[in-house]
C-alpha cells in the first residue's frame, strides 16, 4: 500500500475542482420560488427587474440552442457556404431567392428548398418566404408516392424494395 500523500489530507474546498460543482442552493429553489419571494416585498420596479432577468435567461438559452444547432449543421454539412444562405434564407435575411442559391452552388431548387425546410423545422421558425406550409408540402409528398407506385416498370427490371428484402430479380433478355 502506498504512504498517503499530503494532497490526501486537504480540504475539497481549496482544489481547483471545487468551483465546478453545482452549488446546492441554486437546485432548491425554483423560479416560482424566487418570483414569490420577490413579489412578497411588494416593490414593483424589483417585481419588473426579476422578471426581465427571469424573461431574458430564457431568451439567451434559446438563442445559444439555436447556435449550437445551426453550427452543428454547418460543421458536419458537405457545402457550409450553402448551408448558411439557406439559413439566412429560412431567416427571410437573404436577398436571393432559392433558384438563385441553387444555380450559385450548383444544385437544384428543391435541394435548397428541403435545406431551408429543415432549418425552419428544427429552429420553430415560421414558413420562410415562398415556402409551402407543411400541409401542402405533406399533400405534394403522398401524391408523389402514389404516382411513384403506379409507374410502369418493364419486367425483370431491377427492384430497389425487393433488393433491400434481399430478393434479387435478374433481367430476363
Amino acid at each position: 500500500m502506498a504512504k498517503p500523500r499530503e494532497e490526501d489530507f486537504r480540504d475539497p474546498a481549496d482544489s481547483i475542482h471545487a468551483s465546478y460543482w453545482p452549488d446546492p442552493a441554486d437546485a432548491i429553489d425554483t423560479p416560482a420560488d424566487r418570483l414569490r419571494e420577490v413579489a412578497a416585498s411588494r416593490d414593483p420596479g424589483a417585481i419588473l427587474g426579476h422578471i426581465r432577468q427571469e424573461v431574458d435567461a430564457q431568451i439567451a438559452a434559446r438563442i445559444v440552442a439555436a447556435f449550437m444547432l445551426v453550427l452543428a449543421d454547418l460543421a458536419t454539412d458537405d457545402k457550409p457556404a450553402l448551408g448558411i444562405q439557406c439559413c439566412l434564407y429560412a431567416i427571410n435575411r437573404n436577398p436571393l431567392s432559392e433558384t438563385q442559391i441553387a444555380r450559385r452552388f450548383g444544385v437544384t431548387r428543391a435541394a435548397v428548398s428541403k435545406r431551408v425546410v429543415c432549418f425552419c423545422e428544427r429552429l420553430r421558425l415560421p414558413e420562410a418566404r415562398g415556402m409551402k406550409r407543411a400541409e401542402a408540402r405533406q399533400t405534394y409528398r403522398q401524391r408523389q408516392r402514389k404516382v411513384a407506385r403506379g409507374r410502369h416498370r418493364p419486367k425483370g427490371a431491377w427492384r430497389h424494395d425487393g433488393i433491400l428484402k434481399g430478393e434479387v430479380h435478374e433481367h430476363q433478355k
